[in-house]
């Protein structure tokens, strides 16, 4: 009687876990994504979507009309973000906020005449050159984040 009830519950487990799983309404993609709270970080995360998708296909010269899609979108929401402040500046003393703010929409348009350069290449079908200038993408990227993201709490 007990194995019939533990054979019972063994097989049963896993559907009642599966119906619980799909009862759970979505949230927030996984990761340190939560739903954008300025235009700054809108374009961030358009940019980083779209970069996260193009990684996976960059090397793939048959879905470069796919990537030139993707990198019109980064270039969306780099120029886009070329203009703006992050929220950053505002814990950066007066004196320094204007530099500042200059220095990371400088960046910003560096970025996207790397886009471009990028762009340009994958027009041309040259993948491997793509890739290399997509590598210097994501190191702009990364000092970028460093430089001008505010630094999260020390746990």
């Amino acid at each position: 009687m007990k194995i019939r009830l533990i054979v019972s519950g063994l097989l049963l487990a896993p559907i009642l876990v599966s119906q619980a799983v799909r009862a759970q309404p979505p949230g927030p993609p996984p990761g340190n994504w939560s739903e954008p709270k300025t235009p700054l970080e809108k374009d961030m995360h358009q940019i980083a979507s779209a970069v996260k998708k193009l990684k996976k296909q960059l090397g793939d010269a048959s879905q470069n009309a796919s990537s030139l899609e993707l990198v019109a979108q980064i270039r969306d929401g780099a120029s886009a973000a070329s203009g703006e402040t992050p929220s950053y500046a505002a814990d950066k003393p007066e004196a320094e906020r204007a530099a500042f703010v200059a220095d990371f929409q400088s960046d910003m348009k560096d970025f996207v005449a790397k886009v471009d350069t990028l762009a340009a290449t994958l027009k041309a079908n040259d993948n491997d050159a793509a890739a290399k200038i997509f590598k210097e993408l994501i190191d702009a990227e990364h000092k970028g984040h460093k430089e001008f993201q505010k630094p999260k709490p020390q746990q």
